[in-house]
């Protein structure tokens, strides 16, 4: 089978070896909507973050997410680094 071509089933393979993912939900983008449900679907560890000024997706707002602001990441980068350090 090709799958050069295949972008679902290319995110699939590339999800099914990571252990977590970080999904940007800072404003709706039905890719990311997407790939968070493929990931989901796989039972993978998830961390949402979305930046102060955007808006989560309706369907995300009661899912639990970080905040981040550009001007000072380094909560966020707090968080990040202990989310992936498991």
């Amino acid at each position: 089978m090709n799958t050069k071509n295949n972008f679902p089933l290319n995110l699939n393979i590339s999800f099914e070896s990571s252990a977590r993912a970080i999904i940007d939900i800072t404003n709706w983008n039905a890719n990311v909507l997407f790939e968070l449900g493929l990931l989901y679907g796989l039972g993978k560890n998830v961390l949402l973050i979305k930046h102060d000024d955007g808006d989560a997706p309706v369907d995300l707002k009661g899912i639990e997410y970080v905040n981040y602001d550009m001007n000072n990441f380094d909560e966020a980068k707090k968080i990040i680094k202990s989310y992936m350090e498991g």
